[in-house]
C-alpha cells in the first residue's frame, strides 16, 4: 500500500515538473539565430578558403600532380 502510494506521490511531482517547466520554455523560447546574408556567407568562406591555403601543400600537391608527363596530344590520348 505504501508503494502505491509514492507511486502516485512521485507521479504528481512528475506532472507538476512537467507543467512547470513547459509553462517556462513557452514564456521563453529560444531566438533563432538571424540567416547571414549572401554577402556575408561569401566574406566568410573567402576568409576561410585564405587563411586554409599553405605555400607547402600546393608545392607538394603540384610535384604530386606533375610527377608523370600529361598524355594530351600523343597517341595514348
Amino acid at each position: 500500500m505504501l508503494t502505491a502510494i509514492l507511486v502516485i506521490v512521485v507521479g504528481i511531482l512528475c506532472i507538476i515538473l512537467v507543467i512547470h517547466f513547459g509553462g517556462y520554455h513557452k514564456n521563453y523560447t529560444a531566438v533563432p539565430p538571424k540567416p547571414l546574408s549572401v554577402n556575408a556567407n561569401y566574406e566568410r568562406f573567402s576568409e576561410y578558403l585564405i587563411d586554409s591555403v599553405n605555400g607547402d601543400n600546393i608545392a607538394s600537391n603540384l610535384r604530386i600532380i606533375t610527377k608523370e608527363p600529361h598524355v594530351a596530344g600523343t597517341k595514348a590520348n
